[in-house]
């Protein structure tokens, strides 16, 4: 239907629904409002997430000034980009990381039903398999972006280096010393985890031998024996099939 055409009753009720809501109206629905779209933030330009440091992120950006010493707009610029560049990437590899150590905590507690002991490897590698099966194409996106930020860092560093060297007439020296920095806060970075963790942080325990003793039992794993408990099928011979069917000739 033309706009044109609309009848004086839709709008009315037009202009009654235009002033049912017009979005939110304190200052902390309009931040709440502007974060609807957020998915995972690799490529939002709010680049400290709200479960992130602010400290850290900015420990690592003055450790960039520290080190390059950019002068002039474009220089900070990069160096500013190498920060955000750098910290999404080791966001990326937080979140696979995290992808195998959440999938290895459910699976936790079937293994420790099975197993005695248990190789680490073989957690990994059913962690990894698992996240292939419910979550297809998670971690090829992982790894996608941890490549395309590896080549973005490369571009940026490239980049600062060319604007020096025009600047200075040779190539830059950069400044290897280390940056002295505050120790971190006791509120800066807690994490909700249990105390007295083991090694490594880790939530569960990684032995280092592996033991095929199990509490259940495997009869019932096979796939072709029935609830009944009927054992499975002997495969056939094949002598014995071969001397049939030469006979059936």
């Amino acid at each position: 239907m033309n706009a044109n055409n609309r009848t004086d009753a839709q709008k009315d009720a037009s202009r009654r629904n235009g002033h049912a809501s017009s979005g939110p109206k304190t200052r902390e629905g309009r931040i709440r409002s502007s974060q609807n779209a957020t998915k995972h933030g690799l490529y939002s330009p709010r680049t400290v997430l709200a479960n992130e440091s602010q400290e850290a992120f900015d420990r690592l950006h003055q450790a960039y000034l520290h080190e390059w010493n950019p002068q002039g707009q474009s220089e900070h610029d990069l160096v500013q980009d190498l920060t955000v560049y750098r910290w999404k990437l080791m966001r990326v590899r937080n979140l696979e990381d995290a992808a195998h150590d959440s999938e290895m905590f459910l699976q936790q507690e079937d293994y420790d039903l099975c197993y005695e002991k248990l190789d680490p490897s073989i957690r990994h590698h059913d962690a990894e398999n698992s996240l292939h099966n419910t979550s297809p194409g998670l971690l090829e996106f992982y790894g996608r972006s941890i490549a395309r930020l590896q080549r973005l860092i490369t571009r940026v560093m490239n980049d600062l280096i060319r604007l020096q060297r025009i600047r200075l007439g040779h190539a830059p020296v950069r400044n290897t010393d280390p940056q002295p920095v505050d120790p971190p806060s006791d509120s800066e970075n807690q994490r909700n985890e249990p105390e007295n963790l083991p090694d490594k942080g880790k939530t569960y325990a990684e032995p280092e031998t592996f033991s095929w003793t199990c509490a259940i039992d495997k009869t019932k794993l096979h796939p072709l024996v029935s609830a009944r408990n009927v054992p499975a099928p002997e495969e056939p011979d094949f002598n014995d099939w071969y001397e049939n069917f030469r006979n059936s000739k």
